[in-house]
């Protein structure tokens, strides 16, 4: 059972940060909502297969992780050239 719920833990991780790492090139909300709560569910899952210890790791990592996302979020997408047509299209003299 480790073995599989391994993989699953693995797997909602990985989706989790793609999926919110796809917020910022697709925004709509949705995606954000989804891949926070498969972190959230990978960090559940972590509590119930592994130590305590183990468990707050995992939990650890996934912060340390959507906090990194969040902030290459904020400094890159403004550079790029879809961040500038979405921030400067509403009001272009406010910028």
């Amino acid at each position: 059972m480790e073995s599989s719920g391994t993989q699953i833990l693995i797997v909602l991780i990985f989706s989790g940060f793609m999926l919110v790492g796809a917020e910022a090139f697709l925004p709509s909300g949705i995606f954000g909502v989804i891949g926070g709560l498969a972190l959230l569910i990978a960090v559940i899952i972590g509590y119930n297969i592994y130590s305590p210890m183990v468990a707050t790791y995992i939990a650890i990592g996934v912060l340390f992780g959507t906090g990194l996302v969040m902030y290459l979020w904020v400094k890159l997408f403004p550079k790029t050239k879809l961040g500038k047509q979405f921030l400067f299209s509403c009001c272009p003299d406010f910028f």
